[in-house]
């Protein structure tokens, strides 16, 4: 009987131990972005220079997605003031486009998913601008997590601190039950000062051994 206690007492520390929640860094871990075929799409079908891309356009762009415009409508507006006319299907083709220079790490989401129907807590901590963040969210790319942080709605930016106090405070459980993973070293240095279990990404493959060690896959 005494073995039998020792062996519960032993079994229920170690399930307390566990981490029971993970948080990713998005660029460079969950995605990988490279928009230069959507300014060249956009450059060929409104004739438009890479100067003035970059310039006018880009700043007209950026107001008017703050506004909650997407960047297809704006585009099509964009147009239609310079008298340019656009094909019928070029709104579908620019989302394509427009979808797949974000590069997304499908491994990776799918190892989202199978932390989510084990009901482990996932979230995101990212270092993003408004217009990143609105083209993400429009994919529906921020919908898998139970908790999305970005600094240009928090307002600070990793390694600062702040931004790993909130994730805690927001997950609401002690910073050594989060796994967090990020690619750049300062940001893995910062969150293990906060407490974090923090682990430097490499890949899919690796990310998911970790987990695994972690008993969480």
């Amino acid at each position: 009987m005494k073995t039998f206690f020792l062996f519960l007492i032993t079994a229920t520390s170690l399930l307390a131990a566990e981490p029971r929640a993970v948080v990713f860094d998005y660029g460079g871990v969950l995605a990988f972005s490279d928009r230069r075929i959507v300014d060249q799409f956009v450059c060929e079908s409104l004739n438009l220079t890479t100067d003035e891309l970059k310039c006018s356009a880009a700043q007209e762009r950026r107001k008017a997605i703050k506004k909650g415009v997407p960047q297809s409508d704006f585009w099509q507006e964009y147009a239609k003031a310079r008298g340019i006319v656009l094909s019928d299907d070029w709104k579908k083709t620019f989302n394509q486009i427009l979808e797949g220079s974000l590069g997304i790490n499908f491994e990776m989401f799918n190892l989202i998913d199978e932390l989510k129907r084990r009901e482990i807590v996932v979230g995101l901590l990212s270092n993003i601008g408004k217009v990143s963040a609105h083209t993400i969210n429009q994919f529906g790319y921020y919908s898998s997590f139970d908790h999305c942080l970005l600094s240009c709605e928090m307002g600070v930016e990793k390694p600062n601190p702040r931004a790993y106090q909130i994730l805690v405070e927001k997950i609401g459980i002690p910073p050594s039950d989060i796994v967090f993973f990020d690619d750049l070293p300062r940001n893995i240095d910062a969150a293990k000062k906060v407490g974090l279990d923090a682990v430097l990404f490499e890949s899919a493959e690796q990310v998911r051994e970790v987990l695994k060690q972690k008993r969480l896959l």
